[in-house]
């Protein structure tokens, strides 16, 4: 049922898309002319953001007392992009990092939790960057966004920012006393569910590494800024016009978390409808074909992980292992 719901979300929008005319598919065939400094450019925040990334996975690891190479965190990620971006969902390339991570023999059962846990914190940190970037920047071009017909969206992303920074601020400052019904209820929950259990656990060693959890979200925010910067050079190149840095910013963040919520195999569909909406609010043309060049680049570049993810178990590979991830 959730892979039929995956090829209705995908093929209606692009369907209603085609009928009204929204693609320009000249646009695409350019993409094989086009500039090598720009194909350049876009070869170093590929290659900027795969690493980015990578880092600040083995920082929210060594967070965790988990200690995460950065080159096998580098090939890692970089199968992870691959499964990502040419599997149907959109949580592959995670769900294939922490099983990668987690499976080795120096990882005993106990260790393991803390492996999938530096998965989801870092996908975590992430998002948080993605929704705090792009309220930041709503709020600073409200007056376009405040009179468009999607302000809800833009509102929407505005209160949730502002309610997940008082709940970080709230569980690595300030002291928490559950009411006691609270915690029956998650002891309980602990006994039944290991993730809960190793959450819990983690949460001291978390609170007590602030300084390593600003740098990763410094991390965050450089990659958010990044992307930004590249679908801006995308967007100017499709439309030919000057368009705002601060604009594309709060399109690509209501954009890439509505997709994420519809569980659209790599935005197909959704996105080409949400950059659609929302870049005609800020009044650029051709958000449809923005994101279809968008999505076209990135899925090409993925391809690159396919040779870390096809990384043959060699006897020198288990060698470097079992130097490097010792738990």
């Amino acid at each position: 049922m959730i892979f039929l719901f995956k090829i209705v979300i995908v093929t209606v929008p692009i369907y209603l898309l085609l009928q009204e005319d929204k693609f320009d598919l000249a646009l695409q065939l350019g993409l094989l002319d086009t500039p090598g400094i720009f194909f350049t450019l876009f070869i170093v925040w590929f290659f900027s953001f795969v690493l980015l990334v990578a880092l600040r996975w083995v920082m929210i690891a060594r967070i965790l007392g988990l200690t995460l190479p950065v080159r096998f965190a580098l090939h890692t990620h970089m199968a992870g992009v691959f499964l990502s971006s040419w599997l149907p969902g959109s949580i592959g390339g995670d769900v294939w990092k922490a099983y990668r991570f987690g499976q080795f023999r120096k990882l005993s059962s106990e260790r393991r939790g803390p492996a999938y846990l530096s998965v989801f914190l870092d996908r975590a940190m992430g998002l948080y960057a993605l929704i705090v970037w792009g309220a930041v920047c709503i709020l600073w071009n409200y007056d376009v966004w405040g009179q468009s017909d999607y302000s809800i969206l833009a509102d929407a992303l505005i209160v949730l920012a502002v309610l997940l920074s008082l709940m970080g601020l709230f569980i690595f400052i300030f002291p928490i006393s559950l009411p006691v019904f609270i915690v029956k209820i998650i002891s309980g929950l602990r006994q039944k569910t290991n993730f809960l259990d190793v959450l819990f656990q983690h949460l001291n060693s978390i609170r007590e590494n602030k300084t390593s959890l600003i740098y990763s979200l410094l991390i965050s925010f450089v990659l958010q800024a990044a992307n930004v910067f590249f679908l801006m050079l995308i967007a100017q190149y499709v439309t030919g016009l000057p368009v705002s840095f601060i604009a594309v910013s709060g399109v690509f963040a209501i954009s890439l978390i509505v997709t994420i919520l519809s569980l659209a195999p790599g935005g197909l569909g959704v996105g080409h409808l949400m950059f659609l909406v929302l870049f005609e609010t800020q009044g650029v043309p051709n958000g449809a074909d923005i994101f279809n060049v968008f999505f076209i680049v990135i899925t090409l570049f993925s391809v690159i992980g396919i040779f870390p993810y096809f990384w043959p178990d060699t006897p020198k590979k288990e060698a470097y292992l079992d130097k490097n991830l010792k738990g």
